[in-house]
């Protein structure tokens, strides 16, 4: 009888770790899982989301809508201010329009920065920031 209630608390844990198992890693549109345009930090604006993605000294800026789709540079406004935390500089940076998005390059020397970034769209402003690093 010890024998037989051993052997279905066994079964019972093998069976619940299994299901366990099997649903790790699925979101199934779970609320509150945040998809990115290219894999990039996201940040969420008054009524755009903005993304930046760090491709080694080339910097990209994506302003996304609601679907994730990339807004036409024509509707958009973005400024960027670059600040240095270590030397506690900040530079103003030219964005390059690209063909879904926003660029620019810029070494940053070993350093941790602060990229500041203005949206106007749709005659409201979002003041967001990102941290980016030497990769």
């Amino acid at each position: 009888m010890k024998l037989l209630t051993q052997l279905t608390l066994l079964g019972t844990i093998l069976l619940s770790t299994t299901s366990l198992m099997a649903h790790e890693g699925h979101d199934h549109g779970t609320p509150g899982a945040v998809k990115t345009y290219n894999g990039g930090s996201l940040q969420t604006g008054k009524n755009a989301d903005v993304e930046v993605l760090q491709l080694g000294k080339k910097v990209m800026v994506y302003v996304l809508n609601a679907k994730t789709k990339p807004i036409p540079h024509s509707e958009v406004k973005l400024e960027a201010l670059l600040r240095n935390e270590k030397k506690k500089t900040s530079e103003a940076i030219s964005l390059i329009s690209e063909k879904e998005g926003f660029s620019f390059e810029k070494d940053l020397g070993g350093d941790r920065h602060t990229l500041i970034l203005t949206l106007d769209y749709k005659k409201e402003t979002s003041p967001l920031k990102f941290t980016i690093e030497s990769q």
